[in-house]
């Protein structure tokens, strides 16, 4: 009996380190490298298989001035909020990571452009009117986004993140609390140069 409840915690502790390693600790989402890795596979079967993969960047608006106001803490809650937000609007084959700092991706396996952008604006519209309870108090946040897909051209996980980059960007430069979708027209030189994104 006794080698066989070590079995079982060897392997519970091995499946724990594991999820300790792909996800960010902070939010429980995906970490950027995992993220990475899965998304590129991703691409490549999307490819083979002539789907459309869709990729989502968001960014929190202004959150330095959350950080700033009301302290880290409620930052951190804020960031947990968004994540929960996000897992709400997407289904189980979706992947979800925090990209970095306020910044987060989500890849949409065989899924359309035109879905995609449904999918964003949902996500964006299920966080902006919450008013986030932390514990210094409520805390307003809007959200900016950008969505890329796949086509003839571009299959590229990085292609697509460098798409999807370029509409936030964009997303921010046209006001903020927004979702924006890449087209060819939107230029790197766009992107504006307001530090406080």
């Amino acid at each position: 009996c006794a080698p066989f409840a070590v079995a079982i915690e060897r392997a519970r502790l091995f499946e724990e380190v594991h999820r300790l390693a792909i996800t960010d600790p902070l939010t429980g989402a995906y970490n950027r490298r995992y993220f990475l890795d899965q998304a590129a596979q991703e691409c490549l079967r999307a490819q083979r298989y002539h789907h459309a993969v869709s990729l989502i960047m968001m960014d929190l608006d202004h959150f330095k001035q959350i950080n700033d106001s009301y302290g880290h803490t409620a930052g951190d809650q804020v960031l947990r909020f968004v994540i929960a937000a996000c897992q709400e609007n997407l289904r189980a084959a979706d992947l979800l990571a925090r990209f970095g700092g306020e910044e987060f991706i989500i890849l949409l396996p065989e899924t359309p452009l035109e879905q995609a952008t449904l999918i964003a604006e949902r996500i964006r519209q299920s966080i902006v009117p919450a008013q986030v309870i932390t514990s210094e108090g409520p805390v307003q946040v809007r959200v900016s986004l950008g969505v890329a897909s796949s086509d003839e051209h571009t299959w590229l996980i990085h292609d697509l993140i460098k798409r999807a980059d370029q509409a936030l960007y964009q997303a921010k430069a046209l006001g903020r609390n927004r979702t924006q979708v890449w087209m060819p027209i939107l230029a790197p030189d766009s992107n504006p140069s307001d530090p406080s994104i």
